[in-house]
């Protein structure tokens, strides 16, 4: 989604406020507002629905052990991914998936993560958009990642 386009959030009311400060924090600052009921409106009207695949931390070992062949893709900034990132990651930020959309194979398996999972849901939605079949989210991002045993992650080594 372009960054200047404006956004209608379906959410709950009392995260409203939350997700617009969110989106603001990654670029997306055009948000006109949010549907009032949340959800529960969306559905009585009917309107389409998708769910996202979310895997924890814990479970990212074995599903990247169940799909060898799988892309784990880091959509953070340039500087959160020099820092430190999960070894063997493909490093695409969330701000220029839209320019790269036409690099997705869409029977590919990619595994999305960010710093906290918040720009990773928004990856692997763009993603679906993309066509790409099932990507995955690694839910609490790379704060959860870095702390799960068995992870390898490579870290920016300091020079004096």
């Amino acid at each position: 989604v372009d960054i200047n386009q404006p956004i209608l959030l379906v959410c709950e009311t009392d995260t409203a406020e939350e997700s617009v400060m969110r989106l603001a924090r990654i670029g997306y600052e055009k948000v006109l507002g949010y549907l009032e009921g949340g959800f529960e409106a969306w559905e009585k009207a009917n309107y389409a629905e998708d769910e996202v695949e979310s895997v924890s931390a814990d479970e990212l070992q074995q599903l990247m052990e169940e799909n060898p062949e799988a892309i784990l893709l880091d959509v953070r900034k340039e500087s959160e991914f020099a820092n430190s990132h999960m070894v063997g990651a493909t490093h695409i930020p969330l701000a220029e998936l839209q320019a790269r959309r036409h690099d997705f194979e869409p029977d590919r398996k990619y595994i999305v993560y960010c710093g906290g999972g918040y720009r990773s849901m928004i990856a692997v939605s763009l993603l679906k958009i993309f066509g790409v079949d099932k990507p995955t989210n690694v839910h609490g991002g790379f704060a959860a990642i870095q702390n799960t045993e068995g992870i390898s992650v490579a870290a920016r080594t300091a020079t004096i």
